[in-house]
C-alpha cells in the first residue's frame, strides 16, 4: 500500500534523509594485488573492465595461470555470496552454460574489499557480449528460452534469497530521493517516476521461483549466433517468474529506446517454448515491464543524478529507461497482447 509521503509526491521541504549510495570500491593496482592473493591464480598481468551496472563492474583479468573474470559487487552479505554459489552449482550440474565460481585459498567463493562490497573471480567464458546494434530477434528467442529453461530447473533449488526489486524497496529509496533538492528537470521526472511507480505497488499474483533478476545484453556471450554463456546472477533472488521476461524485455526489445515488436515477441515465444506462460502471467506481464522500466529509471538516477554522484561505474542516464517507459505506455496492453504476447501462443 502507498504511504501518504508517497501518494503526496514528496514535500521537499522536510527534513533531508540520506540515500544508501552503495558502489563497487575503487582499487588501485596495489590493493587489487593484495586481494588477488586470496585466489591461486598466479601473478595479474592486465585487467580490463568489460561492463558494469548499478551495483557492480565486471573485469577481464589476464594473469601468469590464464585468464579469469573477476566482479566488483557492492550491497553484498555473506549469506548472499553463498545463496550464488549454490546456484552456480545447481545450473552447472545440469549443464546449463553459467560461469563457475572460483573458490579462495580459504574454500570461500568471495573475498571482502570493503563493508558491505566483495570481490569474486570466475572461470572464462566462451563467446563475447553483443553490441547493441548486433542484436537480433534469434539472439532474444534465445534468451527467452535460456531463462524458460532455469526456471524448470531451479524448481528443485531449495534455497532462498529476499529480491530487493520490489515495488515497496523501490518507493523507500524514491521517498528519501524527493526530499533533497535537484536540478529541476530531475526532480520532474523523478515525480512522474513516483506517479507511475504508485500503479505498481500493489501486483497480480504469479508463479514465483528463483529468477535471474539481471539478462540484460551485458550478461550474455555469444559466439557463431549461439548463446554461449550467461553472466550476472548476483541479483538472484526469489520473485515472480515473469520478472525475469519483463527486465529482459526492457534491454533485448529495444532499439535506439524504440520498442522493438518482433524482437519482443521472439524473446517470449523462446521462453513460451519450453515453459508456457500461464494465464496470470499473460495478463501482468505488460504492466511488470512497465514497473521493470520504471525501476530502472529510478536506480540510475538516485545512482547518477543526485549527490553524492558515483565516480565508480559507467554512466548511466536514466532517461533511456524512461523513454523506453513511454513507448510501452504508447504501445498500449492490447497491442502488447497481440503482437508480443500473441505470438507465442500461436507457436505452441
Amino acid at each position: 500500500m502507498a504511504t501518504p509521503l508517497l501518494l503526496a509526491m514528496f514535500d521537499s521541504s522536510g527534513k533531508l534523509e540520506r540515500i544508501m549510495k552503495f558502489a563497487p570500491p575503487q582499487l588501485n593496482d596495489r590493493a587489487l594485488r593484495h586481494h588477488l592473493r586470496a585466489f591461486r591464480i598466479g601473478d595479474l598481468v592486465a585487467s580490463r573492465g568489460v561492463s558494469g551496472g548499478i551495483l557492480g563492474m565486471l573485469y577481464e583479468l589476464n594473469t601468469t595461470r590464464g585468464r579469469y573474470v573477476m566482479r566488483l559487487l557492492a550491497d553484498r552479505q555473506p549469506a548472499d555470496a553463498r545463496f550464488e554459489e549454490a546456484l552456480l552449482k545447481h545450473l552447472e550440474e545440469r549443464s546449463f552454460p553459467v560461469a563457475p565460481v572460483l573458490k579462495a585459498r580459504h574454500e570461500s567463493s568471495s573475498v571482502p574489499v570493503a563493508r558491505h562490497a566483495e570481490l569474486s573471480l570466475f572461470h572464462p567464458v566462451p563467446g563475447r557480449s553483443l553490441a547493441a546494434f548486433e542484436v537480433s530477434a534469434e539472439h532474444a528467442r534465445q534468451v527467452g528460452a535460456f531463462l524458460g529453461s532455469m526456471h524448470l530447473a531451479l524448481k528443485s533449488f531449495r534455497r532462498v534469497r529476499r529480491s530487493r526489486s520490489t515495488p515497496a524497496m523501490v518507493a523507500r529509496q524514491l521517498e528519501r530521493l524527493l526530499k533533497r533538492t535537484m536540478p529541476d528537470d530531475v526532480g520532474r521526472d523523478a515525480r512522474a517516476l513516483g506517479l507511475e511507480l504508485v500503479r505498481h505497488l500493489t501486483q497480480r499474483r504469479m508463479p514465483r521461483g528463483v529468477v535471474h533478476g539481471d539478462l540484460t545484453i551485458d550478461h550474455a556471450r555469444y559466439a557463431h549466433g549461439e548463446l554461449r554463456a550467461v553472466l550476472g546472477f548476483g541479483n538472484a533472488a526469489v520473485g515472480p517468474l515473469a520478472w525475469d521476461i519483463a527486465v529482459a524485455l526492457c534491454d533485448w526489445g529495444f532499439s535506439h529506446d524504440r520498442l522493438v515488436p518482433d524482437r519482443a515477441a521472439a524473446l517470449v515465444a523462446g521462453y513460451e517454448s519450453v515453459r508456457p506462460l500461464e494465464p496470470s502471467e499473460r495478463g501482468g506481464l505488460f504492466d511488470l515491464t512497465r514497473y521493470a522500466a520504471t525501476r530502472s529509471a529510478i536506480m540510475h538516477l538516485v545512482a547518477f543524478e543526485v549527490p553524492p554522484r558515483q565516480s565508480v561505474l559507467r554512466y548511466r542516464d536514466y532517461r533511456h529507461s524512461m523513454r523506453r517507459l513511454d513507448a510501452l505506455r504508447a504501445f498500449g496492453a492490447q497491442q502488447f497482447r497481440d503482437k508480443i504476447l500473441g505470438r507465442g501462443a500461436r507457436e505452441r
